[in-house]
C-alpha cells in the first residue's frame, strides 16, 4: 500500500517558502471525472509541443490515454495545501477521504511496477506539473517518493523514458542523479542513436 510505504514522508505537507503541498496516492478508480480531465489537459499541454517535431503526438496521445486508465497504473498527486492549516506541524491530508484531500491539484506522477529486460523496477510513465508549480522542488520530492516506493518494494530502482527534445526534463533527471540506462537505445546501438528520439534513464 503506497500510503503505508510513504507514511513517514506524507505525515506533513511538503513545504518550501509559501508553498505547502500534500501528496495523495491514488489508483485510476479513485479519481473523479474532473481530476481525470485536469490530468489529461496538463499532460497534453506539457507534452504535445515536445512531440511536434517528430509528428508522433496523435499516436502518443492515444497510448497515454489508454495507459492512464489501466488497472496497473498508480498515481501520486500533488495538491495545494496552502489553505489547509497555517501551522507547519499540521498533519498532511494525503490519506484522508474528506474534502480536504480534494484540494486543487498541482501535478502528478504516473508510475507502475514492471519487469524491464528481466529486471523488476518502478517505471515512471509521467511526471507532470502545472507551470506555476515548477521550480519549487516538487518534482524532485515526487521522484524521491518514487525511489522510496521502489526501495520498499524491493525492486531494482526507478526507470523512465525522456524525450531528447525535452531538454528541461533531461537536465532535471541528470541533476537528480539519473543516468542513461544500459537498455537505452543510445547504449544498445550507439551507431544508430540518432534514429531514436528518446533515452531511458535509471537510478
Amino acid at each position: 500500500d503506497p500510503s503505508d510505504a510513504l507514511a513517514p514522508f506524507l505525515a506533513k505537507p511538503f513545504a518550501r517558502g509559501d508553498v505547502r503541498v500534500a501528496v495523495t496516492p491514488a489508483a485510476p478508480a479513485d479519481l473523479t471525472a474532473e481530476e481525470k480531465k485536469w490530468m489529461w489537459s496538463l499532460l497534453e499541454a506539457n507534452m504535445k509541443p515536445v512531440y511536434e517535431a517528430s509528428k508522433t503526438w496523435a499516436t502518443e496521445a492515444r497510448d497515454k490515454r489508454r495507459e492512464m486508465g489501466e488497472d496497473e497504473t498508480r498515481y501520486l498527486i500533488a495538491r495545494d495545501a496552502s489553505g489547509e492549516n497555517a501551522d507547519p506541524n499540521a498533519a498532511s491530508p494525503a490519506a484522508s477521504s474528506s474534502s480536504s484531500a480534494r484540494s486543487p491539484p498541482l501535478g502528478f506522477v504516473h508510475y507502475r511496477f514492471v519487469v524491464e529486460e528481466d529486471v523488476a523496477v518502478l517505471y515512471v510513465y509521467e511526471l507532470q506539473f502545472d507551470a506555476a508549480a515548477r521550480g519549487r522542488g516538487l518534482g524532485r520530492f515526487l521522484m524521491m517518493l518514487c525511489e522510496a516506493l521502489a526501495k520498499r518494494a524491493g525492486v531494482d530502482g526507478v526507470m523512465l523514458t525522456v524525450q531528447k527534445a525535452n531538454e528541461g526534463a533531461m537536465k532535471f533527471y541528470a541533476k537528480a542523479k539519473y543516468d542513461v540506462s544500459i537498455v537505452s537505445p543510445s547504449k544498445v546501438d550507439p551507431w544508430a542513436s540518432d534514429e531514436y528520439d528518446y533515452e531511458i534513464m535509471a537510478k
